[in-house]
């Protein structure tokens, strides 16, 4: 998580702010999911690419989504409680809703 959160957050210049979760994968178990505050529009691909090169494959994220801003209680923590609720059912890493995955697979 926090190797994640320098990659994305400090060295790619379209990410303001960062968070990392574990979603729910048919698959994997879990898979990771980062929740960004984009700066500039960037595309979800561009931040996985910037990831593949610096880490290993277990630690970047399958799954990428942008927020305008992440939640935090009021010491500033993140609310990851909030954001695995909100992203835990996005598609899987294929692309396919979670139902459609669990029908086929």
């Amino acid at each position: 998580g926090t190797v994640l959160r320098a990659v994305i957050g400090h060295q790619h210049p379209a990410v303001g702010d960062v968070a990392v979760i574990g979603v729910p994968d048919l698959h994997w178990g879990e898979r990771v999911c980062a929740v960004v505050v984009a700066l500039d529009p960037v595309d979800a691909d561009v931040l996985i690419e910037h990831c593949r090169a610096q880490l290993a494959g277990f630690k970047r994220p399958r799954q990428v989504e942008c927020v305008a801003a992440l939640p935090r209680n009021g010491s500033g923590k993140v609310l990851k409680h909030q954001l695995r609720e909100t992203f835990g059912t996005g598609p899987s890493p294929s692309g396919a809703p979670p139902a459609a995955e669990e029908a086929t697979g």
